[in-house]
């Protein structure tokens, strides 16, 4: 077994606060940490995120109308303290995530009960019908606790958790799971994991030990080349590209999930331009598309719709909205606008990538005969402003939360992204049915269907314009096999090798 494997990303993550998955399990900087020391009841195999498959659950059933799923725990299954995992641990992970009301804890919105009926039964019943919820468990925030430690270390799910539950301290210093790794320690700038020598499952980690680095693109371009055994997360699609041809490194390129995109506020009060039905189609068919991709690089592809290509429910490409100048002209003409001018909101990137795509839509709506103002601003003012629905003519980020077309439904009326652009419900009630249809069908191919539906009607008239999926890429060291993007956690460092 090799040493050490280093994995190095410039992140936002506060490493010496947050290594409660149920506090902070979800997101690219978070990924791998918790995927590889907490075990979810299903998980993905390699790169798919099109079937889940069985983990902690040996298998699971669904009734008729997706309101009630039922976990079979598997009774081989034992903690890093030798401790058997049951079902109890899975309802007291589940309830204390709901209780807790943290960041993650939206995952399970609608959720009326998580009950262990016996040793190893878990039965998950939903208020509403629910088929993303096997998606949505593959979460690594639903990495199952150890429920027996935390509770001695002031761990709780009761419903007041929020303000009673003190283990924070405790995950400092000690991990609570099942994975092939525990955490060994931690600081502002570096993680440390050993592996787990009482692991249960049959396939050890190659690696003893895994550091994650807080590290700087910049430094992670330079050192990548002279290292051994080293993954680097933070490069740009054109840094990765620079080392193509490198004998001592692999560049794997593959194209985001993550979507940008633009929206016109429908709210007159903030935009009286933007809410016009007619200004917004000139918008939409002003802009070049495949420009966007091309400014945004290697691997970037137009985003089709919102959901994303990889997803059920994606639109073919042969949908994709084509920028049509004619068109846009003389939707720009019957919206009654003379000379509009009107301002693109967004929040500042680090790359310049953001501040590259606003300026091509400048060019492409100056064309059109639209006067756009750029406003960028850092994240600490846009993102407020964004929130409260006070962006003009806006551009944004979604990453999927989970990979299922439901993550989809805050781009409609009265949800989440739609009342960030003045889209308030009511405002398109057939989208809303259509959106309320399509959440609750358990039949996979129907609601796949509903889900293009959705999209196509959104490309035709809403105010909210898919523009890319960014290009990303992975760079790791040749003496590393296995390296293998997964959306839901971004790396299963378990299954990295080396030689």
């Amino acid at each position: 077994m090799a040493t050490t494997l280093v994995v190095d990303h410039t992140y936002s993550w506060v490493m010496s606060t947050d290594v409660d998955p149920s506090n902070d399990g979800q997101g690219f900087d978070t990924g791998p940490f918790f995927r590889a020391i907490y075990e979810s009841l299903l998980t993905f195999k390699g790169g798919d995120t099109t079937t889940p498959v069985p983990l902690i659950a040996e298998s699971y059933t669904t009734n008729s109308d997706a309101t009630v799923f039922t976990f079979k725990i598997r009774n081989d299954v034992k903690f890093a303290d030798g401790t058997p995992l049951t079902a109890h641990d899975v309802e007291f992970t589940f309830n204390r995530l709901i209780n807790l009301q943290a960041v993650s804890a939206f995952l399970l919105d609608g959720i009326a009960s998580a009950k262990a009926t016996d040793d190893y039964t878990f039965v998950l019943t939903s208020k509403v019908s629910n088929p993303a919820i096997p998606f949505i468990i593959t979460s690594p925030a639903l990495g199952i606790l150890n429920s027996k430690l935390l509770q001695a270390h002031g761990g709780t799910d009761a419903t007041d958790a929020a303000k009673t539950d003190t283990a924070q301290a405790f995950f400092m210093t000690t991990s609570a799971g099942s994975g092939p790794y525990v955490m060994s320690s931690v600081s502002v700038d570096q993680v440390v994991l050993k592996a787990n020598t009482n692991y249960w499952g049959s396939s050890k980690p190659f690696f003893k030990t895994v550091i994650f680095r807080n590290v700087a693109a910049a430094t992670e371009l330079l050192e990548v080349p002279k290292a051994t055994h080293q993954i680097e997360l933070s490069l740009a699609g054109d840094q990765a590209n620079s080392l193509n041809g490198n004998s001592k490194v692999q560049v794997k390129n593959f194209t985001s999930p993550n979507l940008t995109f633009m929206f016109c506020n429908a709210n007159p009060k903030v935009s009286p331009e933007c809410a016009n039905p007619h200004f917004m189609q000139a918008v939409r068919y002003g802009i070049d598309y495949q420009g966007l991709a091309a400014v945004a690089g290697n691997g970037a592809i137009q985003a089709v719709g919102v959901v994303p290509d990889a997803f059920l429910g994606a639109l073919p490409k042969s949908q994709a909205v084509k920028q049509d100048v004619a068109k846009a002209k003389s939707e720009l003409q019957s919206s009654g606008i003379s000379n509009p001018s009107v301002e693109l909101d967004y929040i500042t990137s680090s790359t310049g990538l953001t501040e590259a795509l606003a300026a091509k839509i400048k060019a492409d709506l100056g064309t059109v005969g639209i006067n756009v103002t750029l406003n960028g601003q850092p994240s600490a003012i846009a993102t407020p402003n964004y929130r409260s629905g006070k962006f003009h003519l806006g551009m944004a980020q979604w990453n999927p939360d989970y990979p299922d077309p439901n993550d989809y439904l805050p781009f409609l009326p009265g949800q989440l992204v739609g009342i960030r652009a003045g889209w308030v419900a009511g405002a398109d009630p057939s989208l809303e049915s259509l959106g309320a249809k399509a959440s609750t069908t358990a039949d996979i191919a129907t609601r796949g269907q509903l889900f293009q539906q959705i999209q196509t009607q959104l490309n035709q008239g809403g105010p909210i314009y898919p523009l890319i999926h960014p290009g990303q890429a992975v760079v790791a060291t040749n003496d590393l096999t296995n390296v293998t993007y997964n959306p839901q956690w971004q790396l299963d460092l378990a299954a990295i090798g080396g030689q």
